[in-house]
């Protein structure tokens, strides 16, 4: 896991370097938002060894191949506008990044780091019926992996669902959509506010490639937290 920034001329060139590694071959990039050249979103290059992709303070691994259903974007926007009135869609990112922007239809788990979202799931899940449909959602996609793991082999649910490359996928399909119907992305999305981002920088509006938007970063660096900065 791992982010990324490089000119974006060069981007045909890496997925030609990342294909000639073996380990590498099958990643699958999700690219976010191509800003100025001088806007660096990152200062420095750190590689570091980590036992967990993303800390969750849990005691033993989740089965990743055990995590609902991977919803690409289009797919997202159409069950979130005929939710059926059991359904629960979940923000699984930290507080402070729903309090930037989300999901009209989604409430938040609101904790300050990810390994505190099991006791806030047990909480807010306990009466849910297990077969109740349960969506997901976060950044870039691996909180909701983590979250719907969890949900199925610790508490039983049997039908979730969670955004397939996170809000980082669902605003390329919406401004690809809004595009093709000439049409501004805010017309179209379910999407409500600002995306918080993991780098330097301000965070992003939906329509905004290289604009600043309302809001910052949290107190300190984010990788330091170990919750989502890997997103």
């Amino acid at each position: 896991n791992a982010q990324l920034a490089l000119p974006a001329a060069r981007l045909p060139e890496l997925r030609l370097a990342l294909g000639r590694i073996p380990e590498l071959a099958q990643v699958q990039l999700n690219l976010g938002v191509q800003v100025p050249a001088q806007n660096r979103p990152y200062h420095r290059l750190v590689v570091r060894q980590k036992p967990q992709v993303l800390t969750d303070g849990l005691p033993a691994p989740l089965d990743w191949n055990k995590a609902g259903r991977p919803l690409p974007a289009a797919a997202w926007h159409a069950e979130l506008a005929s939710l059926p009135a059991h359904a629960v869609v979940l923000d699984c990112r930290n507080g402070y990044e729903s309090a930037l922007g989300s999901f009209a239809q989604a409430e938040p788990l609101g904790t300050d780091i990810f390994s505190k979202s099991w006791d806030t799931l047990r909480t807010r899940l306990a009466s849910t019926p297990r077969d109740a449909p349960i969506y997901t959602f976060c950044t870039g996609g691996i909180r909701c992996v983590k979250v719907n793991a969890w949900l199925e082999a610790e508490m039983g649910f049997s039908n979730t669902a969670r955004l397939h490359d996170g809000i980082h996928g669902y605003m390329r399909f919406v401004e690809a959509e809004a595009a093709r119907y000439a049409c501004s992305p805010a017309d179209l999305s379910h999407w409500r506010g600002a995306n918080f981002v993991f780098y330097q920088g301000s965070p992003r509006m939906l329509g905004d490639d290289a604009e600043e938007a309302a809001g910052g970063q949290p107190p300190g660096e984010a990788e330091a937290r170990g919750d989502g900065a890997g997103e």
